[in-house]
Parts: C-alpha cells; structure tokens; sequence
C-alpha cells in the first residue's frame, strides 16, 4: 500500500522530478500550517467579537448563548481570506501585537501561492536544481516563522479559550 505514495522516490525518476515533488511536499506542509494560524486567529477573533472577556461568570444559559454566537462568528470568519483576518486583528486586543507578523506571513504565503511556480524553478519545462537549493532556504526560514507564529497564535487561543 505505502508504494502507491512513494512511487516517485524511485530510482528510475530523475533527481529533478524527485527535488520537485519534494518541494510540492514542503510547500504543502507550510501552506497547511498557515491554515492552522488562520484557524486559530479566527476563532480568537470570534471569541473576542462576541462575549464579554472581562465577564467571569456564566449561567448554563448564557453559555449556551455564547457558545452558539462564537460558532456562528466563526463560521462568517472561516470564509475570509487570510489577509482579511489579518486586517481584523489590528483590532484585536489578544493579537495585536503580533499583526506585524501576521502581515508578512500573509504576504510571503501569498507570493508562494501566486506567483511561486511562475519565477521560481518549477515550471515543467525546466527544473534548475541551484534555484531549488536557494528556494529551500527561503522555505526553510519562512516554514521556522509560521512555525513560531502557530505556537504563539494557539497559545493567544488556549488562554481564551478556556476563561
């Protein structure tokens, strides 16, 4: 069964399709953890936007209240762009500080997924391997950013989450 997965790590494909599907790997890997911060800042700004964070009782009702309002929040939210959410945490006393961040992990994601396979070296004409070496380093390092930034986002939302 794993054969059916690994089939390009054959010995027969040439160093370029192997270097190239990698990429596709590592990009997708990245991209889904970017999903995972949009994720996460839109379920902080749902909570932000719809109760009172100051309030430190509920009844079972008001609860319930809550509940409901955060899940219908969040699910206008879950239909925004990465960079309207962005945009909405500039007014978000949880994430503000790290909109600066936020901004230039929506730009680079946003490059990688418009315009990546145009200029770097994965069209499917050519596969220059030298280019691939100098886009894994820029991957590499933007990967370490949006790692660093999930953990601070899910750390903003397990504080929220559980007051």
């Amino acid at each position: 069964m794993i054969k059916k997965y690994l089939y390009w790590l054959d010995s027969k494909n040439s160093k370029e399709e192997t270097v190239a599907r990698e990429m596709y790997s590592r990009i997708g890997h990245v991209f889904h953890i970017v999903q995972m911060i949009e994720y996460n800042v839109a379920n902080i700004l749902s909570i932000e936007n719809t109760i009172d964070l100051k309030k430190e009782t509920y009844s079972a009702e008001e609860f319930e209240i809550a509940k409901n309002k955060i899940a219908n929040k969040y699910e206008q939210l879950a239909k925004e762009t990465f960079g309207s959410l962005a945009k909405e945490a500039q007014n978000s006393p949880s994430l503000k500080r790290l909109v600066p961040t936020i901004n230039c992990v929506v730009t680079k994601r946003n490059n990688i997924a418009h315009n990546c396979f145009k200029t770097k070296a994965f069209t499917s004409e050519h596969i220059n391997i030298e280019d691939i070496e100098a886009f894994i380093e820029e991957l590499n390092d933007y990967e370490c950013d949006v790692y660093k930034l999930n953990e601070k986002v899910l750390k903003i939302f397990k504080r929220i989450k559980t007051r």
